[in-house]
């Protein structure tokens, strides 16, 4: 919860600067996820498909990994596991 805001700011910049882009994100770093995060990620996956982009995550650890496949995420984002 407390980088959040600024992951949210950092991709709202990405996508407005990048409008039909696949903005690709680093999770290597990220080591837990709660609904806040999964928010944020979901709204930044909407505003760029709105924006005819896309959203791509790489480097998701297997702990974040598995809350995506519990909230079903890893059908509409593409996600590669940290290697």
């Amino acid at each position: 919860m407390s980088t959040v805001g600024q992951a949210r700011a950092h991709l709202g910049e990405a996508i407005a600067d990048n409008p039909g882009s696949v903005i690709t994100v680093d999770m290597r770093e990220v080591s837990f996820l709660d609904s806040t995060g999964i928010g944020a990620v979901v709204s930044a996956m909407k505003r760029a498909r709105h924006s005819d982009g896309d959203l791509r995550l790489v480097g998701v650890q297997p702990q974040v990994l598995k809350v995506f496949q519990l909230t079903g995420l890893t059908r509409a984002l593409e996600i590669e596991g940290a290697p």
